[in-house]
């Protein structure tokens, strides 16, 4: 018995020593040493008690927060990068885009804000006032001829509308007539205008980019015939004349002209070349004489001699300008092309080109006490004038030249003047020689300057070496003479003659 209940008593120490153990650990690690794959079941077959079983799913709960937190982290992470590399392709495309805004604004509007600052910076936006050109040379004291046209360079469309807004008639045109015999085969067509019989002043302008030709101003024998305008265009293609259009034009009452315009946007863009003829009636007097004013780029321009003029402003570019003109007042502008002819005017003339010759005989007549003027300019050509001064009265007479030549030879022979007349002349010019000889009845003073060239020469006619008086001043870069003309010993004459030239020497025959 007592073995038996020894027995039991052990029996019961461990299953007590158990249930402590299990009391006192509620989650039991076991160790399990698995020798192959086959040797335990797989996972969810295995047996799993209560507590095991909450375990576990409070450990998958844990995990499953833990990696929902690890994945927000990362989106947070990779959505701040991508917001990053937005804001860096914001950022660099704006300031690219500045730097492009930048550049266009002051390489690409350069020009055209260079044109419209000369348009605001002019006197007036009427396309009919002056030309800016002329305003350097016409003295304030010119006669008001109210046309004028824009330059070629700063013409804005609105001007362009501005002077079709002054069309009153439109032209229509011949049937085209075939060449095809020619070395170079073209189509020709025709059409013509009638201007007022009554009209006081007349203006021709073109503003067809690609157009040349002539203009001829020619005298009817018919007295009282209306003045008229005939045109000939040549060109090569059929469609040519479809974006051009001739049009009677009026500034004012009395003040009508012809234009010749192409559409603003053509679909042709073809070489044309004109015919331009000015008919006018032979009733024309001094007492009444018409105005004249062309605006012609390349155009050619050929003036009768028989017409009496009020004034006559001619313009082209490229082409020359000839002629005989009689008028109050003449300009005459081109560039590179020659100018030539006789010219007798009685308040301004006016003429410039450039790399081409000027060749003209000038009658510059004075009236009163008033200051005829001419004025003549070239560059890199030559000029060759002869100008005669005479007046209206018997003596006297005022008179003021201006030469301006850069690299051009200038050769100037006065004739003649009026008794006590006064001439105020200066010339300058560099390069090539200047040759001038003033009148035998000059009154007055003079100054030779050479810069840098060979000494001026005052070489006296014969017989008027006893009415010249003067001096040689020599300077180290260059050689001034200074000198009197006087054959009374009268100290207050008003004549002057003021000759530069540089790095070459100059000749005054006195």
């Amino acid at each position: 018995m007592i073995l038996l209940d020894a027995f039991e008593h052990l029996k019961a120490i461990p299953s007590q020593s158990e249930s402590d153990s299990e009391e006192s650990s509620p989650q039991p690690s076991t160790v399990t040493t698995r020798t192959s794959s086959s040797d335990s079941p797989p996972p969810y077959s295995r047996p799993v008690t209560p507590g095991q079983q909450h375990t576990s799913s409070a450990s998958r709960s844990q995990a499953h927060r833990d990696i929902e937190a690890n994945l927000s982290d990362g989106n947070h992470g990779r959505l701040r990068k991508r917001r990053g590399k937005w804001a860096k392709k914001v950022s660099t495309i704006t300031l690219v885009s500045l730097i492009i805004v930048t550049a266009w604004r002051f390489v690409i509007l350069e020009q055209w804000e260079h044109h419209v600052g000369e348009f605001w910076s002019s006197s007036t936006r009427n396309p009919f006032k002056e030309h800016k050109h002329h305003n350097g040379s016409l003295p304030p004291t010119k006669p008001h001829y109210p046309i004028g046209f824009p330059g070629d360079a700063s013409e804005t469309e609105k001007e362009l509308s501005t002077l079709r807004s002054f069309c009153v008639a439109r032209a229509s045109w011949s049937p085209t007539t075939r060449h095809p015999k020619d070395a170079v085969p073209f189509h020709s067509s025709s059409t013509s205008l009638h201007l007022p019989l009554d009209a006081s002043s007349f203006f021709l302008l073109s503003r067809v980019p690609h157009a040349s030709g002539k203009l001829q101003i020619l005298q009817t024998s018919a007295p009282n015939e209306n003045p008229r305008v005939f045109l000939m265009a040549r060109h090569i293609g059929q469609k040519a004349l479809e974006p051009l259009s001739v049009c009677l034009m009026e500034k004012l009452p009395g003040v009508v002209g012809v234009g010749i315009f192409t559409d603003e946007h053509p679909k042709h863009d073809e070489s044309l070349d004109f015919d331009i003829t000015l008919l006018l009636p032979n009733s024309l007097s001094a007492n009444s004489p018409y105005n004249l004013e062309t605006d012609l780029p390349k155009f050619s321009h050929k003036l009768d001699a028989n017409i009496p003029w009020g004034s006559v402003h001619l313009k082209s570019k490229g082409m020359p300008i000839s002629g005989d003109i009689q008028a109050r007042d003449v300009t005459i502008h081109t560039s590179h092309a020659s100018v030539h002819g006789d010219i007798k005017a009685s308040g301004l003339v006016s003429i410039s080109t450039t790399h081409s010759p000027i060749d003209v005989n000038i009658t510059l007549e004075s009236h009163r006490s008033y200051f005829s003027s001419l004025d003549i300019s070239n560059t890199d050509s030559t000029i060759n004038a002869n100008v005669a001064l005479t007046t209206t009265s018997l003596i006297g007479g005022r008179y003021e030249v201006k030469v301006k030549g850069p690299n051009t030879t200038l050769d100037m022979n006065f004739p003649s003047a009026p008794a006590s007349s006064v001439l105020n002349l200066e010339s300058i010019t560099s390069e090539q020689p200047s040759y001038i000889v003033l009148p035998p009845q000059y009154e007055g003073d003079f100054t030779l300057m050479s810069l840098g060239g060979d000494p001026p020469i005052v070489s006296p006619r014969k017989g008027s070496a006893e009415r010249l008086v003067k001096s040689v001043t020599s300077q180290s870069q260059s050689v001034i003479v200074r000198g009197r003309i006087s054959p009374t010993g009268n100290e207050d004459l008003e004549g002057s003659v003021s000759v530069t030239t540089s790095r070459v020497g100059n000749t005054l025959v006195v």
